[in-house]
Order: structure tokens, then sequence, then C-alpha cells
């Protein structure tokens, strides 16, 4: 019975989350504010203006630390809603709402960043973007905090609004003691036992049952393995995730579902590692996962949505038209091919998916969405005027972000001048130092505001204006 209790708590663990929840804003831009703040109080003291020195200094270590800690994303089971004097105020200037309600939710999308620890640990650094009729919601993080407004948000969101990565984490997020407890009770040796066993294209052959109930099927045997799999590779445990998966494969090796978390979290292992081998590898589980996929068009949807990720483009767009052609209700199919086209430059076709996602939208914010990125690439192919200024802010965009960088290395590299000088009492060499890194950071805060202004798109009612 303890057995049985057991397994069917690793199968359904849904833990709930007190509300409201909380977590510090995604805004890289208050460590910019904070250095340029500390640079320039010790230019102040280096020309001798003690007082403004002192301001500035106070004003990097502890007003904007201040600023950037009040800064938060609040979720109260109904919204999301950003705090913080920074944010109101920007909001107030421009006349903007300061929550997104969940039903005007339109995106969610997540990217992964990850460092190898000791004992083949991976410690991730999630950030996610929500887009919305409201403003745009950025967070990030790998620890509690993250993982509970993860658990508490895109557990009430719709599947559609969600990338592949978040799929994920709304489904498998829980905190790593429980994931490694699991992976104990289950006696998946440790990552260092098993390292050696990945790259063997034979493993190892490990008994799979011993350790869960015998009344249990092996379908069922496969589903608490496969479950603990992925509760462990979204903890960073790839190597004792990757066994698992291993062992559930055995018991189960037509699920289709299986194979496609299997080939993610090898591949994940080899981006880690950067081992080609095992990449190749998690290539062919994802083939083996389409060719069995049969008719279920939701695994479809997110095996293309992987190929795109692999870096298969040809394989995805077929993966989606094949879903397109089977059911009516295929909205992140009709995106993704509209995502494919906008890379191959058809215009045409990324107005006709967008509108045809438009049509079978379940919400009003899918519906707005499309709607207006069917119009906004419709009036692109139809305006030689519009696609040339679309393609000009473009054009500048990419220079102003690869000037700020040469701005900010040329700032940086000069550092050690004025510590050369300072110290040997060279007052040239300082004063160099000194000029060119203002100039540089100067040059650097000026062309990020122009990215920050640049970024939206042109408005077309501007175009019509001038026609007029």
């Amino acid at each position: 019975m303890r057995k049985a209790a057991r397994s069917e708590t690793l199968l359904d663990d849904a833990d709930d989350v007190r509300l409201p929840v909380s977590i510090l804003a995604y805004a890289p831009s208050y460590a910019a504010a904070s250095f340029l703040t500390s640079f320039f109080s010790l230019l102040a003291f280096y020309l001798g203006l003690n007082w403004v020195g002192v301001a500035l200094l106070i004003t990097a270590i502890v007003v904007i630390p201040g600023l950037a800690i009040t800064d938060k994303i609040v979720f109260d089971g109904r919204r999301l809603i950003r705090t913080g004097a920074v944010p109101l105020f920007w909001f107030k200037l421009h006349g903007l709402r300061s929550s997104l309600k969940l039903r005007n939710i339109e995106q969610v999308d997540t990217i992964t960043s990850g460092s190898l620890r000791r004992g083949g640990r991976v410690r991730f650094l999630y950030r996610t973007t929500i887009f919305g009729n409201g403003p745009r919601i950025t967070f990030s993080g790998s620890g509690a905090r993250y993982r509970r407004m993860v658990r508490a948000l895109f557990r009430r969101l719709d599947t559609k609004v969600l990338d592949i990565r978040s799929f994920e984490l709304q489904k498998y997020v829980t905190e790593p003691r429980e994931a490694i407890r699991i992976a104990d009770e289950l006696q998946i040796p440790a990552s260092d036992v098993l390292e050696g066993t990945i790259r063997s294209a034979t493993a190892k052959k490990i008994e799979t049952a011993e350790n869960l109930d015998a009344r249990l099927s092996d379908a069922s045997k496969a589903a608490v393995l496969r479950n603990a799999a992925n509760r462990l590779r979204t903890s960073g445990v790839l190597v004792r995730a990757i066994e698992a998966f291993r062992r559930a494969l055995r018991l189960d090796p037509n699920d289709p579902w299986l194979l496609f978390e299997f080939a993610r979290c090898l591949n994940l292992y080899a981006f880690v590692r950067r081992e080609k081998q095992l990449e190749h590898r998690a290539a062919a589980a994802l083939r083996l996962a389409e060719k069995r996929a049969c008719g279920d068009t939701e695994l479809l949807e997110r095996i293309a949505e992987t190929y795109v990720q692999f870096g298969y483009s040809r394989r995805a767009a077929n993966a989606y038209q094949l879903v397109v052609d089977r059911i009516s209700d295929c909205f992140r199919s009709l995106i993704g091919l509209a995502e494919l086209a906008l890379d191959d430059g058809k215009l045409a076709h990324v107005v006709h998916n967008f509108s045809a996602a438009n049509r079978i939208a379940g919400t009003a914010a899918l519906r707005r969405w499309t709607d207006a990125e069917a119009q906004y690439f419709s009036k692109l192919s139809e305006s030689d005027e519009y696609m040339e200024l679309e393609i000009s802010r473009l054009n500048l965009l990419e220079k102003l972000d690869r000037w700020q960088r040469a701005a900010f290395r040329a700032a940086i590299y000069t550092f050690p001048m004025i510590v050369f000088g300072y110290f040997f009492d060279m007052l040239f060499v300082a004063d160099t130092g000194w000029l060119v890194s203002s100039v540089g950071l100067g040059s650097w805060a000026l062309m990020n505001i122009g990215l920050k202004m640049l970024s939206p798109r042109i408005p077309y009612e501007l175009v019509e204006r001038d026609q007029q």
C-alpha cells in the first residue's frame, strides 16, 4: 500500500501556492543606471567636486537599489501588477495601465540560460516575458520566488499562449529538493555514477520495476518515471533526468510524448556540455517522436516548435502543415507557419497565416493580437513607403546595437589607463582614460535610450497622413 501511495504521489503532485505572489521585475536599467552614476561620482571626486561625488555615490548605492527593490511584479490570481515608483511614474506620464489581466495575455515566452555546477547539476536562469493588452511584464530568476510565480500564474493560462519552455514549466516546475527526493525514492543513481553512460550508445541495463509497486502496469510505471524525469530536468539535474527517461523508455518505448521529452532533455544536456554527438542523438529521438505521434496534433505542434529551436526549419514547417491539414483548431501551427514565413521573407504567407489564426482564435486577446499582426504585415506588403520606413528603423536598431556595444567596450578597455595613470602619477594618461571612458559611457547610455525609443513599430497612420 505504501508503494502504491508513493507512486500515485509521484505521478500527481499538485501543490497550491498562496496568493498574492510577487517577484522582482526584470529591469537591467537599474544596474546600468547605478553603474553609470558610480562612474561619474568617481569622476567628480577626481575633478575635485567632492559634494557632487558624494551625492552621486549615495544615489548609486542607496537610491537606485532602493528603487529597484520596490519594482516588483505582483500576481493576485486575476491580474499581474507592476509596482514601484519608477514604473508607476512612467505609466502615469504616458497614460498607461500598470496591470495586465489574465484574459488580456497574448503570449508568454521563456528563455533559458544555464551554467554547469558540480555533481552534474545545472543552474538554470529563466527569463519570462508576458505580452498582452497592457504593460509588457518581464521577470527572471532561478529560485523559489520564480518557481512560486510560475506555479501560480502558468497553471491559470491557456496552453495556446505558452511557448514550449513555458509549457514545460507549467507542467513540471518543482522544488529541486523535491525532485531529488523523488529520484532517490526511485533509486536513480547519483549524477557522478551515471555521467559515463550518457555518451555510451548502449547503456548498461538497469531494472526498473523493483522500486515501484508490482501491481502497476508498465505504462503506469513509465508515467511515474516520466514525471520524475521532467521534474529533474526543470530542476537542472539533467544526468539523473536522462537516466529516468531511459528507464521509462524501456517500459514504454513507443510513447511519443516520452520520446519528445527525452529528446529535449538530451539536447539541453548537449547544449550545456557543447557535445555535437549528443545533439545528433537528440535530433534522432525527436524525429522518432514525430514518426510515432500519429494523430496527436498538440504533440506535433510542440515537436515543430522544438525543430525550430534545434535549427530544422523545414521539418518544423512540415510538422506544422501536417497539423493544419488534419484539424481546424490549429492556432499554434498557423502562428508557427507565419513566423517561419517571416524568416523567409514571404509576407503574403505571413498575412495569410495570421488571418487564418485570427479566425480560430479562442480568446479576445488572441484575436486582437493576430488581427494586429495581420494588419501590420498586410500594410508592409501593400505600401512600399511604409516598408522602407520599417526597414530603415530595423537597420538603425541594428547599427545602434552594434555601436553601443563598441562604445561600452571602448570605455571598459580604458579603465586600466585611469588606474595606471593615477598610481604612477601620469596625469596625461589618467586624463585620457577619463575622457575616453566618459565619452564612451555617455554614448552607450544615449544609444540605449535610442534603442528603446526605436523599438516600437512606426504607426501606419503617420504614412497615411503624409500621403494626404
